[in-house]
């Protein structure tokens, strides 16, 4: 049998995505983020982060619109972004071991010590930890790439990983410190190749939120020149080192 759940969560026709969480360490507790792309910076995400300890019979909400950690679901580590991805990329996690540790993931890694009434900063899509050393504002100064959208626990060590648009993530220490676990994944989608004439060697593609790529076969190497979507591409035909 089916009833419905608290008539005071949010029904209105514009949220965009509705994320759920349990955890074996709080049997009866229900976690809902509810993310809405309209945000401004002193809110979560435009209806915010519930909690309920009754098995989803009642929800109270824990994260509202004058949260002191701002926008969560944006793609700046201060809170501060005006607006999220939530109908693309939204996940939540809650620790099997303590029903108060809780990690979103947007655009970014956050995470919450005190069932969502802060919230700080774990990763920044913009950081890799040695180029733009100090620039991330999160813990650590770690990075995972943009657009999360799995968050799984381990069933039995605690590691907690993290899947998204650039791959596979993990973390054993309470999101202090990510790894990136993608090497060897044959994953990158690509929406579009160009070889260059009387030259099967020479082949550029644009991947889904990888860049755009040059691949040399014969040297049986890849190159990396853009960041973010590549979609289309193609090489100017006298030219194999300008391409568009």
């Amino acid at each position: 049998d089916w009833s419905d759940a608290d008539s005071t969560l949010p029904t209105n026709p514009s949220v965009d995505r509705v994320a759920l969480a349990v955890t074996p360490a709080y049997p009866d507790a229900v976690y809902l983020l509810y993310g809405d792309r309209n945000t401004t910076p002193s809110s979560l995400s435009g209806y915010g982060f519930y909690v309920s300890i009754s098995e989803g019979a009642y929800f109270t909400e824990m994260t509202t619109g004058n949260s002191s950690s701002g926008n969560i679901l944006g793609s700046h580590t201060l809170g501060t972004s005006t607006s999220s991805q939530a109908s693309y990329d939204l996940a939540i996690a809650v620790s099997p071991q303590d029903p108060l540790e809780i990690h979103v993931g947007g655009i970014n890694m956050w995470k919450s010590t005190d069932l969502g009434n802060t919230w700080v900063p774990t990763s920044d899509w913009k950081s890799d930890g040695t180029t733009q050393t100090g620039m991330c504002g999160c813990v650590n100064n770690q990075y995972t790439h943009a657009d999360i959208h799995a968050l799984e626990y381990h069933p039995t060590n605690g590691s907690l990983y993290c899947g998204s648009d650039g791959g596979f993530y993990r973390t054993t220490d309470q999101a202090q410190n990510w790894e990136d676990r993608s090497n060897g994944l044959e994953i990158s989608m690509l929406y579009a190749i160009d070889l260059f004439p009387g030259n099967s060697n020479s082949v550029i593609g644009g991947t889904q939120d990888n860049g755009s790529s040059t691949w040399n076969f014969s040297a049986n190497t890849l190159t990396g020149n853009q960041g973010a979507d590549g979609f289309a591409c193609i090489y100017n035909d006298d030219d194999s080192d300008e391409w568009f």
